[in-house]
């Protein structure tokens, strides 16, 4: 598969196509809505002048490049509560620009710069979902997510139908697959290496630690009877990962996905951890799910129901 196969002749593209970029382009700018609003409450604790650890602290952790709203306030001769709002403003803009499709790319670069920045100011409180986001950024700076359901593919109809016919999108999706079939892997291969996951120490850690399973209180208390069911979560796990490469066989897909997205699903239930949860449903689901053949199901129940004789 050669890079430049990307592009294509074929002129007659279905929406079905790209509706998997649609997704992730919506999918992606409502998380980040509702990361930001769970946050913003405290929003100065984290990054700003009044900040738990001082900003100044976390600076000194910094590599010489790396963008904070420090940097920024300092470069600018700013005082920092004033970058901090002026950051959340833009951050909000370009996620509604990033929502509604309008300048895609740039608003996603943009975005980018403005997130880096923003997990940058405070390293310490950063973690999966933080990285996770950003990779996604990254990836709408480039994906061709604008060209259906946008107000680019409106304003600027002729550029976006040509760049339409020009690509393949199924191969831009398997390129998202690869992506996501190492990242699976070696986050498998990792706790394979380790014992605490082949003999179920992490799965009973994950439900007992005093910061774990606050939301719900589930009494979980009970599978310390019985160490055989962690030990075979643990290893369910760890082969999950490790064969992620498996979901790529049409009839393994299904279960596949079903699999995984339950794992996260019981992150978010256990660990409390919604949002690493939700951006990682949002990535199995952009790579996997068969959209257009769902698209295609409600097109034909639609032709279907107008050929119905009115009684």
């Amino acid at each position: 598969m050669k890079f430049g196969a990307i592009f294509t002749n074929n002129n007659s593209k279905s929406t079905g196509e790209t509706l998997y970029l649609v997704f992730f382009r919506i999918a992606i700018a409502l998380f980040l809505i509702a990361h930001i609003s769970a946050i913003y409450a405290d929003f100065d604790y984290l990054f700003g002048s009044g900040s738990l650890i001082p900003n100044q602290v976390t600076n000194f952790y910094l590599g010489s490049y790396d963008m904070s709203l420090l940097r920024w306030s300092q470069y600018f001769g700013w005082d920092i509560d004033f970058t901090f709002q002026l950051t959340l403003l833009l951050f909000i803009l370009f996620v509604l620009f990033l929502l509604v499709g309008l300048f895609t790319q740039p608003s996603a670069f943009l975005l980018l710069v403005l997130h880096i920045s923003i997990v940058k100011t405070n390293t310490f409180f950063n973690y999966g979902m933080d990285y996770f986001a950003s990779i996604c950024l990254f990836l709408l700076c480039f994906l061709p997510s604008n060209v259906s359901f946008s107000l680019d593919a409106i304003l600027f109809h002729k550029k976006i139908d040509g760049l339409r016919a020009r690509l393949d999108f199924p191969i831009i999706r398997k390129y998202m697959g690869i992506f996501m079939c190492i990242a699976y892997f070696f986050s498998g291969f990792d706790k394979l290496l380790g014992y605490n996951w082949r003999n179920g120490e992490s799965i009973w850690k994950t439900f007992t630690l005093p910061y774990s399973n606050l939301d719900f209180n589930l009494q979980l208390e009970w599978l310390a009877d019985y160490p055989w069911v962690m030990i075979g979560m643990g290893w369910f796990v760890i082969l999950q990962e490790i064969f992620y490469f498996l979901i790529n066989h049409k009839p393994l897909r299904r279960f596949w996905l079903i699999g995984i997205v339950c794992m996260h699903l019981g992150i978010a239930l256990i660990l409390n951890l919604y949002f690493f949860s939700a951006i990682m449903i949002i990535l199995n689901l952009t790579t996997y799910y068969d959209f257009e053949g769902k698209l295609k199901g409600f097109q034909t129940f639609g032709k279907s129901s107008e050929l119905k004789p009115q009684s």
